[in-house]
């Protein structure tokens, strides 16, 4: 492969001319400018990257680091930071914890080892403040360094996240039940992550029951279409004069049987992850700079999936 001391040689020049050459250097002329690109060319000169990094500090690179691929919030959001990070001249990396703590940890240490300009983080489902000291650290070295979908909750550690309105969305999604015919909400969203506390106490005020007594239709509202099937599996032995009504966020691709409809909330992935991209980057131009400790994508409107249609 051949380097810049080639490429001098070839046109009997010194390679400080010829580096400054390649990198656009005004102080270049530009007839030799393009000899040096001519001869470059012919030798099949491909610049050393590393070296490139290693010399500005940059990687070209932002990280993407998520307990998992298989949920299509993951699929989603995957797609849309890496649109719009190579519409900056950045690829997008995804690094997967597998839900184990061990590794998230071992990857947030990895951080401050700069092996990237940046990273998205997908924070466990289930609060924890593993890694908080590490996290921490990041924010005070000013390393950009943005959660996605959820806040990890970490006390005493302010942090940069992108989330949806999940106290607006929740309310359509009650709503859009009780239009349907639901005469009562049966939920599950524990608060064991921000995104489920919002929806959990988002439902105030809403004809909500812990137990079917005498009503004839009800809405069961969670996070997942898994959680749904697992209740309404449950209440059709023990209520089986009660419709059911499924509430769910983002998509349903599980069977249907036993709901007489279904209703998801969709999340606008795609204008979170453009929220992402524009924070880290002005993050990156400008380390030192006040941002927004959260910014919230609006309630999109719900779906109504009829189980026979």
């Amino acid at each position: 492969m051949a380097t810049i001391h080639d490429i001098a040689r070839a046109c009997g020049l010194n390679a400080s001319t010829v580096s400054r050459a390649l990198n656009n250097d005004p102080r270049v002329r530009e007839k030799t400018r393009e000899r040096i690109l001519q001869c470059a060319h012919e030798l099949d000169y491909r610049p050393n990257q590393g070296a490139r990094n290693l010399a500005s500090g940059r990687t070209g690179s932002l990280w993407l680091i998520v307990p998992n691929v298989f949920t299509p919030l993951e699929q989603a959001q995957s797609t849309y930071l890496s649109r719009f990070a190579h519409e900056q001249g950045l690829n997008l990396l995804i690094a997967l914890y597998n839900s184990d703590l061990d590794i998230y940890e071992r990857l947030l240490h990895q951080l401050e080892m700069k092996l990237t300009d940046g990273a998205f983080i997908l924070p466990p489902y289930e609060r924890t403040v593993r890694g908080g000291e590490v996290i921490e650290r990041l924010y005070r070295n000013h390393f950009p360094l943005v959660f996605m979908d959820r806040d990890p909750d970490l006390p005493d550690v302010s942090v940069v996240s992108m989330v949806t309105d999940n106290t607006t969305a929740v309310r359509r999604l009650a709503d859009a039940c009780l239009a349907n015919g639901a005469e009562a909400l049966l939920y599950r969203y524990p608060t064991c992550n921000s995104a489920a506390k919002e929806r959990h106490d988002g439902l105030a005020g809403y004809p909500c029951i812990t137990r079917i007594t005498k009503e004839k239709k009800v809405a069961l509202l969670a996070s997942s279409a898994g959680e749904i099937l697992n209740m309404v599996a449950e209440l059709r032995r023990k209520h089986p004069n009660t419709a059911f009504i499924g509430g769910v966020f983002d998509y349903w691709r599980l069977e249907r049987d036993g709901l007489e409809k279904i209703i998801v909330m969709p999340q606008d992935f795609e204008d979170v992850s453009r929220n992402g991209v524009e924070t880290i980057m002005r993050m990156i131009q400008d380390p030192e700079a006040d941002f927004a400790r959260e910014i919230r994508t609006p309630a999109m409107e719900p779906q109504i999936i009829n189980p026979g249609a």
